[in-house]
């Protein structure tokens, strides 16, 4: 995908996050997690998945979003203020310019500011690889977002198959933190 597309697809997630709609209405579940302490809209064809190893003993839920194995999204929660989350996160750095830059395996991305119900974060996107029936290969676009309410943080990741855009107008757009 070209900057061109990526730039209308961008302003297209963020319009969408914006207005708080999505192109799946009526067809959503409503999610409230309180190890997570936030609640969320999914689309209801997706499947609540256990986070296996990859939570690492912090608060996680994930969700299958396709019939592959990898189509997985990961929703982590963590008791830290934004930056120190981003931080702790690794794929991301500040950019000198009170902004945030993510690296993915080949290039990076400029984080973009979002905010929503009572929280203000950051999203980028990078490549990266991928885990499918075919191995592992570099063919992956995995989307991270951090949102925060100033002393807790969500963080969502896409695996590189999962539509960033799904993710972005449907779980984003209606997020909402609880103490």
């Amino acid at each position: 995908m070209g900057h061109y597309q990526k730039w209308i697809a961008r302003l297209v997630g963020i319009f969408l996050l914006a207005a708080g709609t999505s192109a799946n209405a009526g067809t959503q579940q409503h999610v409230q997690s309180e190890s997570l302490h936030a609640a969320f809209d999914i689309d209801a064809a997706w499947h609540q998945q256990d986070c296996g190893e990859v939570a690492q003993g912090v608060a996680c839920v994930a969700f299958q979003t396709g019939d592959s194995e990898s189509d997985i999204f990961y929703v982590w929660s963590k008791a830290l203020p934004l930056d120190e989350a981003m931080m702790a996160d690794g794929l991301f750095e500040k950019d000198g310019k009170g902004g945030w830059v993510k690296s993915g395996r080949m290039g990076h991305d400029i984080a973009q500011p979002i905010e929503g119900k009572g929280w203000k974060g950051w999203r980028a996107t990078a490549d990266c690889g991928i885990q499918d029936e075919n191995g592992m290969h570099d063919a992956g676009e995995c989307m991270t977002v951090f949102a925060s309410d100033g002393q807790r943080t969500i963080i969502m990741e896409t695996g590189g198959t999962v539509s960033n855009e799904d993710v972005l107008s449907i779980v984003v757009s209606t997020l909402t933190l609880s103490k």
